[in-house]
């Protein structure tokens, strides 16, 4: 699944202490992994038997119906792939890991040809002002997202997004907020919305994704 957490899509809410609440409950697992198996199985066998049953009455010593499934391994992983270029994850994501005692998680990349993912980044990031201005958002908050944004063509966008000073600064600040000096209070602050949830603006990845 697709959390977003570390990047403050829950009303900037970042603490690691509550990061478990995006995977599923125990109850959930057990039920994923021996309650709806059993059933599943129970009501095959069953359906096979009353079939093998009509047809083949006649017939003696007829085997039993093997199971169909057997008990799965449910696996639950985060895969949002904005961590890799958000200047905050990083430093949450090894704070969650070390409160519950575990060795550093496995990061796994799935890489998207850089062209083909950045068009499709920026239709998609368009698309979505223009729904928000056709319910009537169409004053920008400056102070938040800079007077250059949002970039009138892509590259413009791939231009703002690596050398605007107001966007380095950004990244540079929220980079700074959870760094080991400042964890301790993770709890009890979460993102400030300049940070969220990429500084400076959704359209400031566009130069960072590719790299």
């Amino acid at each position: 699944k697709e959390t977003f957490y570390f990047v403050g899509h829950y009303l900037g809410m970042v603490s690691p202490k509550y990061y478990s609440m995006c995977f599923p409950l125990y109850i959930t697992k057990y039920w994923n992994e021996v309650v709806a198996v059993a059933l599943r199985n129970n009501f095959v066998s069953n359906l096979v038997s009353n079939i093998t049953c009509r047809s083949r009455r006649r017939r003696k010593n007829e085997r039993k119906p093997k199971r169909i499934q057997k008990r799965p391994l449910m696996i639950t992983f985060d895969g949002c792939a904005q961590y890799l270029s958000s200047p905050t994850a990083p430093y949450l994501i090894a704070n969650a890991y070390q409160r519950r005692n575990q060795p550093p998680p496995i990061l796994i990349s799935c890489i998207r040809d850089p062209v083909e993912q950045t068009i499709s980044w920026w239709k998609y990031e368009n698309a979505a002002m223009e729904w928000g201005e056709s319910m009537g958002l169409v004053e920008w908050n400056t102070d938040l997202r800079g007077r250059s944004y949002p970039p009138k063509t892509l590259l413009g966008a791939l231009e703002y997004s690596s050398t605007d000073d107001f966007v380095i600064r950004s990244y540079e600040r929220s980079e700074a907020l959870f760094t080991l000096d400042s964890l301790a209070k993770v709890d009890s602050v979460g993102l400030p919305l300049w940070a969220m949830t990429w500084p400076g603006g959704q359209l400031t990845g566009i130069g960072r994704n590719g790299n």
